[in-house]
């Protein structure tokens, strides 16, 4: 992409992406909300505030700019940080979609008045009232006044869930229990019963491919978030029960429509419902998603690298046929509020569990291998109920197999954590 082997990656969580960057190839520079404990060797982590592009970090970022060439590589909740794809866009290579695409992206309507001139199926969705001159100065909404303006009461008919325009991991989605309509800033959506999935996708000059598919984990912490994000199983059809090929042809479908549309380029995925052999379409993620690495390390492929983002460090890549069959892990999510311990250590502790160690033989962390716990918080850090405490994994050859493992990782570390 260009000469330089520096990237910035940008996001609530960059973790994941960090990793699926040192297989490019990069050097990492990682500015996040968390700056666990277990990225790559040698990275460079960075703990954000938040994510808003006026903040100090951002300044501090800047000698990485376009004047050394450096690319950028977002994850979740840049594209909802107000600006901060604009100042991407001027002081980076980006890699991925421009702000056009994702404010396209990122806006439920547009994308279905899309679907709906492609002749797709799509989940109704509604917004606050509007006055009757903005309405007809606006063809977008016009097209869609009937489903909008169906009044609350009816709703009894169906459920329906109200999201932010700005929602990230399903936090704060929650179905609507009364008759209010959405506030600014929020939308309602049909709420449609299935398989939570995921797809995989990415578009260039020759066209959109799906890469595959995933099942979605979620978890509901409590009447707040009852949708709120858990992880991800690779492949979907090792987990679930599904006609892969009316699937497929479905999802690549809808996944060239709204690139399309939307303009999207680069890796990106979309989230979506499964149901009697129909695909629903819940929101899209114009940048790398969390479910990618679990592609990468099943494949032993680089997407990074497929898509041309590539860095000037020599990475060799693993030998298919040591790759597992499918690949699941799990956000864990704190029950109580409590402490992690001064002088704790992930390592010792995974050592002790006698787990699949996640470091090669110069005890460095391997990139290929998959790791029994991730998203690792630094000993002292603080837990609130409903906070991500860490991810756990399982791998094998069946989905049986990487359940197994995860609900016994995850028994045994709960164990070993503070009681409060």
């Amino acid at each position: 992409m260009n000469d330089s082997g520096e990237i910035v990656i940008w996001g609530a969580s960059t973790r994941a992406a960090s990793w699926s960057a040192a297989r490019a190839g990069w050097n990492i520079h990682a500015w996040d909300l968390f700056a666990d404990c277990d990225f790559p060797d040698g990275s460079s982590v960075h703990k954000l505030d938040d994510l808003a592009c006026n903040s100090l970090q951002c300044r501090l970022a800047l000698p990485l700019s376009a004047e050394s060439k450096a690319c950028f590589l977002p994850t979740g909740g840049w594209e909802n940080a107000a600006g901060l794809p604009e100042w991407t866009a001027d002081h980076f290579h980006l890699c991925g979609c421009n702000a056009e695409a994702i404010a396209k992206s990122r806006d439920p309507f547009f994308w279905a008045e899309a679907l709906d001139r492609a002749g797709l199926p799509r989940l109704a969705v509604r917004k606050a009232r509007q006055d009757k001159n903005e309405q007809k100065n606006n063809q977008h909404i016009r097209r869609m006044k009937n489903e909008r303006e169906q009044a609350p009461a009816n709703r009894s008919v169906e459920r329906w869930i109200r999201k932010s325009l700005h929602s990230i991991g399903g936090l704060g989605v929650r179905f609507v229990m009364d008759d209010s309509w959405p506030e600014a800033g929020f939308y309602d959506q049909r709420f449609q019963s299935g398989l939570s999935c995921s797809a995989l996708c990415f578009t260039n000059a020759d066209g959109t491919r799906v890469a595959g598919t995933s099942l979605q984990l979620t978890n509901n912490t409590g009447p707040e978030h009852p949708f709120l994000y858990a992880g991800n199983a690779w492949p979907l059809h090792q987990f679930a029960e599904v006609d892969s090929t009316v699937l497929s042809g479905q999802a690549s479908l809808y996944a060239e429509r709204l690139a399309e549309a939307c303009g999207l380029t680069g890796l990106w995925g979309f989230d979506f419902i499964w149901q009697d052999a129909q695909l629903w379409v819940i929101e899209i993620n114009p940048r790398y998603t969390a479910a990618m690495e679990l592609f990468e390390l099943c494949s032993g492929r680089s997407l990074l690298r497929d898509a041309g983002w590539c860095g000037t460090n020599t990475v060799e890549l693993p030998a298919v046929d040591s790759r597992p069959a499918c690949v699941l892990k799990m956000i864990l999510y704190a029950e109580h509020s409590f402490v992690l311990p001064a002088d704790w250590d992930w390592k010792n502790w995974t050592q002790s569990l006698e787990s699949e160690q996640h470091q090669n033989h110069a005890g460095q962390f391997d990139l290929w291998s998959i790791p029994a716990f991730s998203d690792l918080p630094h000993p002292g850090t603080a837990f609130h109920p409903g906070e991500p405490i860490c991810t756990i994994w399982g791998a094998g050859e069946s989905a049986a197999k990487c359940r197994k493992i995860v609900q016994q990782r995850r028994s045994q570390l709960c164990g070993e954590l503070p009681a409060s």
